[in-house]
């Protein structure tokens, strides 16, 4: 009895050890095959990453090539140029007319008296400029008044003209001709 006991314990033994066995066989073989999976997925890594390299280096050609085809805009008052002549006339205008603050409307107001067409998007920008350059100096939201060196750029006013010969004539004879 005892031995008959201790045989199907053996037995039972060498059956968990082959079982075992079997079991570690399979976890072997999924090792190796993670391990070929994974040096798979790193080859494919190492090719994806020099693709974005050559990918990264072609949008920067195209950026670069983009930017000198590009047409520039010369944005007004921000060259080395100077001031133009219409936006010194808009200065003058608001020392002579507003003294005490331009808004934005009277600007653009100004500038159709100079023959300058402003939207309050452009206008915005070039008073900021201004602003930054010391020409105007902000006193309330949308009000500006002139500074010194504004003054300083403004075109000077336009003396009154002496009436030309022909229109001279022409008053004289609405003058005399009554209709």
């Amino acid at each position: 009895m005892i031995k008959e006991y201790l045989d199907s314990q053996l037995a039972t033994r060498r059956q968990e050890l082959q079982a075992a066995e079997t079991a570690m066989q399979i976890a072997r073989q999924k090792v190796v095959d993670a391990e070929d999976h994974l040096t798979v997925q790193e080859t494919r890594w190492r090719e994806l990453q020099g693709r974005v390299q050559e990918l990264e280096a072609v949008k920067a050609q195209v950026d670069a090539s983009a930017v000198d085809d590009r047409p520039r805009r010369r944005r007004p008052a921000t060259t080395g140029r100077g001031m133009s002549d219409a936006w010194r006339g808009i200065l003058a205008m608001m020392k002579e007319n507003r003294p005490n603050g331009a808004g934005y409307d009277d600007i653009v107001e100004f500038g159709r008296q100079v023959d300058l067409e402003l939207n309050k998007t452009n206008l915005r920008r070039h008073m900021s400029i201004y602003v930054e350059k010391g020409y105007v100096e902000r006193v309330g939201d949308g009000a500006f008044v002139l500074t010194p060196k504004g003054a300083g750029v403004a075109l000077p006013p336009i003396p009154p003209q002496e009436e030309s010969f022909t229109r001279h004539l022409l008053r004289e004879l609405d003058e005399e001709i009554p209709f």
